[in-house]
């Protein structure tokens, strides 16, 4: 029986990049999100149910990074639309110190905002110390990407940085 559970919550984890991409390429996105919601609590449900649930912890966290490469891969075969060149190449207007305090930023402190913030996570979790201390290592790789991800895709760094930081402490606060 686990294995026939864990099987239909892989295949529905594995439909939800597809349709993620689907949803980008209709008007009407709300629908297909909400299905791609659906899909991964039933998934994570599934996971929990046969494996327990660190197991539908890490399974709903990494093995959705697989069928997502793999629809990269076969949409990144495709032959791109060509682009009009540019007269001249393209320079950045942001001042050196915004780049540097962006790199700072996305760098050392986003990996101790991650580290807080999953030992914050972690700590609510019901599982045992040495369970919490895997759950975290997994946690902080993701939660480091997000963050810096957002941190250098955003336009408005300070805002970011203050919701970030305000974020970290809340989490400080509550380890206390």
């Amino acid at each position: 029986m686990p294995a026939i559970l864990t099987t239909i919550a892989f295949l529905l984890l594995a439909a939800t990049p597809g349709i993620g991409y689907f949803s980008q390429k209709t008007s009407r996105k709300w629908p297909l999100r909400l299905l791609i919601v659906l899909l991964f609590a039933t998934s994570f449900y599934l996971f929990n149910w046969a494996n327990g649930f660190e197991y539908a912890l890490f399974f709903s966290l990494f093995l959705i990074t697989l069928p997502a490469y793999l629809w990269i891969y076969v949409n990144s075969t495709r032959k791109p639309e060509k682009s009009p060149k540019r007269t001249h190449p393209y320079q950045s207007t942001a001042s050196v110190w915004y780049k540097l305090f962006m790199v700072i930023m996305a760098g050392p402190l986003a990996l101790a905002m991650a580290i807080i913030l999953s030992a914050a996570i972690t700590y609510l979790l019901p599982l045992l110390a040495l369970n919490r201390l895997v759950v975290m290592i997994m946690l902080v790789p993701l939660l480091w990407g997000l963050i810096a991800v957002w941190l250098t895709a955003t336009s408005h760094l300070s805002r970011t940085s203050v919701i970030l930081i305000s974020i970290s402490c809340l989490s400080i606060w509550g380890l206390q």
